[in-house]
């Protein structure tokens, strides 16, 4: 990263312009790093050079964010990538979805689910695995239901190691 770093400062001596991709790549490595104050740094630091944020930017943000558990900031990125014109994707809210699960945040994980499929945009089998586990281990068989239900319409077929999990 100190090397990228390094070509990165040298950018205007040699007449190039950072774009988009560049910042992102970097955003992508500091955030391998665990380094997201450096990483949301740069952001502003893209924002000051006039290079707008786009999609990409934002779901390396929301993952790093989700690797290090502080997934109530990823969801907070939702608001700000809208305040921004930059509309989530598929895998925005699979990323968020995935750090609820996690931390085992169970219903806030089906709510977003929930608002993935009306946008469509169709959760990740794991995605819906889990959600059925946790749901069986807390006793919700509503919920149960309407996640395996919801996994058909998906297209995705239980296999036996969620028939299990549901028994």
């Amino acid at each position: 990263m100190e090397d990228a770093f390094k070509v990165f400062d040298e950018f205007s001596q040699l007449g190039c312009e950072p774009n988009v991709r560049t910042f992102a790549t970097l955003m992508h490595g500091l955030c391998g790093k665990g380094d997201l104050d450096g990483a949301f740094e740069l952001l502003e630091r893209m924002e000051n050079c006039g290079v707008g944020a786009d999609i990409m930017v934002f779901n390396v943000l929301i993952s790093g964010l989700r690797k290090q558990g502080r997934v109530d900031e990823a969801k907070v990125l939702e608001r700000l990538m809208m305040e921004k014109g930059c509309d989530p994707n598929g895998g925005s809210y699979q990323d968020v979805a995935y750090g609820l699960l996690d931390n085992e945040r169970f219903e806030e994980a089906k709510e977003i689910m929930e608002r993935m499929v009306l946008m469509g945009f169709g959760p990740s089998f794991v995605s819906y695995k889990v959600l059925v586990k946790g749901m069986c281990e807390r006793g919700v068989i509503g919920e149960v239901d309407w996640a395996v239900r919801q996994m058909m319409k998906q297209g995705f077929v239980p296999k036996m190691g969620i028939l299990i999990i549901v028994k």
